[in-house]
């Protein structure tokens, strides 16, 4: 077994654990917004013509949120911590993807 079969295996239950945190994380800022900021929750559900959800109103509002407001609705403390760790979590879950795709790739190459 070499260190690219290693880091392979090591990255598949990261990737999950890291993906389960980053949609917790969402939850918690949906969460936050529906009880400090409910009228930015109703803004990110009217974006959409289908009926949308609260966990995708708030990935809405993690990606539109400029300079504190979404919308021109000012955000709370509350919610901009939590969106700035949802945002975290979200370039780190890529980025492991990326390092697992890299090295199955490698795995699947060097074994071929």
């Amino acid at each position: 077994m070499n260190i690219i079969d290693i880091v392979f295996a090591a990255m598949v239950p990261i990737a999950f654990a890291v993906a389960i945190w980053y949609y917790v994380s969402l939850f918690k800022l949906s969460r936050i917004l529906a009880r400090d900021n409910p009228q930015v929750l109703s803004r990110a559900r009217e974006k959409r013509l289908m009926r949308t959800s609260n966990l995708r109103a708030a990935y809405l509002v993690l990606s539109g949120t400029k300079d504190s407001a979404f919308d021109g609705c000012k955000l709370s403390s509350r919610a901009l911590e939590a969106r700035t760790q949802a945002s975290r979590l979200l370039y780190i879950s890529v980025c492991v993807f990326m390092v697992l795709l890299a090295a199955g790739l490698t795995v699947s190459v060097t074994k071929a």
